[in-house]
């Protein structure tokens, strides 16, 4: 398996966007991720010592962690300045027409949330590139970042280990779609034994570290190229 982080743009240096906390945490998933390939490449599925398993899971991990975080540093910075221009006390006609047509896209009232309150980061997106270009996110993308986030949530919120056939009755629905998705798309952590439970140990590979890192920051380069402009 070979890791392209070129993904025809570059390096991580050369996207845009407003937070350097975006291009630090970015450039630190890419490394994160590499040292896993490297491990994966370096050392047979017998006999890895434990300290080389511990090393590649934290790297695995890690990648998938702040690479989120690179997706939430981004648009945090954007929407800054989308709240900032959304005053109340300045709305015009203009301004009204663009939050009918969010409200029309994304529902009822989220224009006035969004303005007020937090929301979660791909709602955010969602609005953001509404107001620049009056487009929602293509569905690909939003269900493939929907499953990134959740994967990253399943890591910094751990409850105990499940077994894809034991999964408690709340959860079993949710935890199954995501083995599904990741059986149909990535090959497990070459480190797995026998006793070993699905999540997260299956989630624990550099394929599916690569994955998340470079689907966040092409996402990323895209999404700014696109709503980057003066309002």
């Amino acid at each position: 398996m070979e890791i392209n982080f070129g993904l025809g743009f570059g390096c991580v240096a050369d996207i845009e966007s407003p937070s350097e906390f975006t291009r630090y945490h970015l450039n630190s998933a890419k490394l994160f991720a590499r040292f896993a390939l490297n491990i994966e490449k370096e050392n047979s599925t017998e006999d890895v010592a434990e300290n080389i398993k511990l090393d590649h899971g934290s790297f695995v991990s890690s990648a998938i962690i702040t690479a989120v975080a690179a997706l939430e540093a981004n648009i945090n910075s954007l929407f800054v300045d989308f709240q900032k221009f959304y005053n109340p006390s300045i709305i015009d006609k203009n301004t009204k027409a663009i939050k009918d047509t969010i409200d029309c896209f994304l529902g009822d009232n989220l224009f006035d949330k969004i303005r007020d309150y937090p929301v979660n980061t791909i709602s955010k997106y969602s609005t953001y590139r509404m107001l620049k270009i009056q487009q929602d996110i293509n569905p690909s993308d939003k269900q493939d970042l929907i499953f990134i986030i959740n994967v990253r949530n399943k890591f910094i919120h751990f409850t105990p280990a499940w077994k894809s056939q034991s999964a408690p009755k709340g959860q079993a629905k949710v935890e199954q779609t995501f083995l599904n998705k990741f059986a149909r798309n990535f090959p497990p952590s070459p480190f797995l034994t026998p006793s070993s439970h699905v999540f997260p140990y299956q989630f624990l590979s550099a394929a599916f570290a690569n994955f998340c890192v470079t689907r966040i920051a092409s996402f990323i380069k895209e999404f700014n190229q696109l709503t980057i402009v003066k309002i």
